[in-house]
């Protein structure tokens, strides 16, 4: 493949809109000019123009129905009946609606208790749940309970085991 035909192809890519609006009248004299230049100077674009050309010319050659008005009228009917079970339908889905909010809000519900009591939990069980005399003081100020951790503890068992 030569330079200049790969140069036209790319060009073809890029342009693929600019011929459909030419084949459809549909461009300005600017555009216009710029198509004809690219379909005279490229034979990919040429043939493509062709292919569209001879679509459009076979699309405008299909004779135009017009539809008896039995037809417009089974159709008419046919829409009617169809947006009206539409909006049954749509009742019925206001039902799942409400039912999907209630039961989500539910579930909501049902985790932030859970979540709540499982933090309540963790502070119960955690290093200082059995001291409890000491839970108004800044344990900062109170290192030195770290040094007898195992001692309170012990205490504490102890007071808790009814000794």
């Amino acid at each position: 493949m030569s330079i200049k035909n790969l140069i036209c192809k790319i060009r073809l890519i890029f342009s693929w809109s600019l011929i459909s609006e030419y084949v459809d009248n549909e461009l300005d004299e600017r555009g216009i000019d710029r198509v004809k230049a690219l379909i005279d100077n490229c034979p990919a674009a040429n043939a493509y123009y062709n292919k569209l050309k001879h679509i459009d010319n076979a699309i405008k050659a299909i004779p135009e129905y017009e539809p008896s008005d039995s037809l417009k009228n089974r159709i008419d009917l046919a829409i009617i009946n169809r947006d009206a079970g539409y909006g049954s339908r749509k009742k019925g889905l206001k039902w799942v609606y409400a039912l999907s909010s209630v039961m989500a809000i539910l579930l909501a519900v049902i985790t932030l208790t859970h979540i709540h009591n499982y933090r309540a939990r963790i502070h119960e069980t955690g290093m200082f749940a059995n001291l409890n005399m000491y839970k108004n003081m800044d344990i900062y100020e109170h290192m030195d309970m770290y040094e007898h951790m195992d001692e309170i503890r012990a205490i504490s068992q102890a007071n808790q085991s009814g000794y």
